[in-house]
């Protein structure tokens, strides 16, 4: 029983040794530095132009022009639409519906000569946005509020655009 006991001792203090008392060359593991310490946080959303506008008939009528193609920038007062109240539109005055502010044509829902009707359901005609500034509208996890502050600076990486971030403020 002494030689085992003996035997695992030295086992013990030869280990120890090794591991804590080698001599020779340093090992490094890294390099301890200070920096900033910064958290990700995924939060799922929309992204939400700031003004939109949907244009709809303010009466029934006939479209007789498409002044904007989609994709087009617009600037406040330009014409988008003009209706009419009998297909030719003949001997009528036409006024047409101006843009509200500046933007871009991003739905066209209707067509020149098609009717539609103020009360209908699908009245909608055309919808402008302004794209000058756009927020992201979302619900953030109940965990990860209390890691955002208002005014925080954030860095946004649409999937929808991917190699591209937009940088932007928390404004709760």
């Amino acid at each position: 029983i002494l030689l085992i006991l003996t035997a695992f001792a030295g086992a013990t203090w030869f280990g120890w040794k090794r591991i804590g008392g080698a001599k020779g060359p340093e090992e490094v593991i890294g390099v301890v530095a200070r920096g900033d310490l910064i958290q990700r946080v995924t939060i799922t959303g929309g992204i939400v132009p700031v003004h939109s506008v949907v244009l709809t008939a303010p009466f029934d009528g006939y479209i007789q022009k498409i002044h904007v193609t989609l994709g087009q920038s617009v600037k406040k007062s330009d014409p988008i639409i003009t209706m009419t109240q009998t297909p030719d539109g003949i001997g009528e005055t036409v006024f047409p519906i101006r843009a509200p502010f500046r933007g871009e044509v991003v739905q066209i829902l209707k067509s020149e000569g098609n009717f539609v009707e103020k009360s209908s359901n699908d009245k909608t005609l055309i919808r402008i946005d302004d794209t000058s500034e756009l927020f992201v509208n979302s619900d953030t996890p109940e965990v990860d509020y209390p890691k955002l502050k208002k005014g925080q600076l954030v860095i946004m990486k649409p999937t929808s655009i991917p190699g591209k971030l937009y940088n932007g403020s928390i404004e709760m």
